[in-house]
């Protein structure tokens, strides 16, 4: 688990982290509660990130009225093309309002990821994250999540896919894994409860997160930033896969036999041979020095 740069080149603290004060207090949650009653309607699938991305943050701009927020958030999931068409020509001019002033460019061709990643899109967090589609189906990761308290593991892996569709890396859907339910029966007291009993339950909840076609510098980088705003009460288990080069493990034996080799010629008696050598050739060197310093000087 290393933290190294992000592949897209994006800020992670800017794409996750913003607007993620929407998402509701995890007391205000109960075990019954699961997201799509607590969250708005999640977007549709689209083709491209651009297009949810770039309408997530239009749903929340400060110059569109609270009408017309529920208007675009309605939209969240359309092509973008379609989204901007001409049948809402009001709508369409309070969006091209908040794309000038994100410092968007006016074509919507132009509009690209870069662009509302630059930039804090409060509210953001209601929504599912996009779902980056996998291009090649290697796995990279499988993240494991645990917890005893069903809203906050549903408010934790709400927050992994964020920082994992923020990375650009593709992820599937939190899983749901079967509950572990463990039983204990103890005694109410030791003196007058004593032959009375009492049951105690606890429930472990399990959610599972898969990834596909990511870098390790960029798996790892999502695994710190989890680690770093762990949320209490919630564990993980990452099971990572790091490519190597065909042949690498010839590669590793013959620089282990090298080291092994060298490791025995540095014993106390080649040492002393080496050495008893060494001082040979410099006797040998200055001996046949002295007659032509001889033969010089007559």
């Amino acid at each position: 688990m290393l933290s190294r740069t992000c592949r897209s080149g994006l800020s992670l603290a800017v794409r996750c982290r913003a607007g993620f004060h929407g998402i509701p207090e995890p007391a205000t949650l109960t075990s019954t509660e699961v997201p799509s009653q607590t969250l708005p309607d999640p977007p549709k699938s689209v083709g491209s990130a651009s297009s949810i991305v770039n309408k997530s943050a239009l749903q929340a701009a400060p110059v569109l009225t609270e009408k017309m927020e529920h208007e675009v958030a309605s939209y969240i999931g359309e092509d973008v093309h379609e989204f901007l068409s001409d049948d809402h020509p009001a709508l369409r001019a309070q969006v091209e309002k908040a794309l000038k002033a994100a410092g968007i460019p006016d074509s919507d061709a132009d509009i690209t990821e870069a662009h509302i990643a630059s930039t804090i899109v409060h509210g953001r967090s209601w929504v599912d994250p996009y779902c980056h589609p996998r291009t090649h189906g290697i796995p990279s990761a499988v993240l494991h999540l645990r917890s005893y308290h069903l809203p906050l593991l549903i408010l934790f892996s709400h927050f992994a896919q964020h920082a994992a569709s923020a990375l650009g890396i593709p992820i599937s859907k939190p899983t749901p894994l079967p509950v572990r339910r463990n039983l204990w029966t103890v005694i109410r007291g030791p003196f007058a409860h004593k032959k009375s009993q009492e049951n105690f339950e606890r429930r472990t909840y399990k959610r599972v997160i898969k990834a596909w076609d990511a870098d390790h510098e960029v798996v790892d980088r999502w695994m710190r930033y989890m680690e770093k705003h762990v949320l209490a009460g919630v564990g993980m288990r990452m099971v990572r896969w790091d490519r190597a080069p065909v042949g690498v493990g010839h590669k590793i034996a013959e620089t282990v036999k090298a080291d092994m080799k060298i490791a025995q010629a540095e014993t106390s008696q080649e040492r002393i041979k080496a050495l008893g050598e060494k001082i040979l050739q410099q006797e040998l060197m200055a001996a046949a020095a002295v007659p032509e310093t001889k033969q010089s000087a007559a």
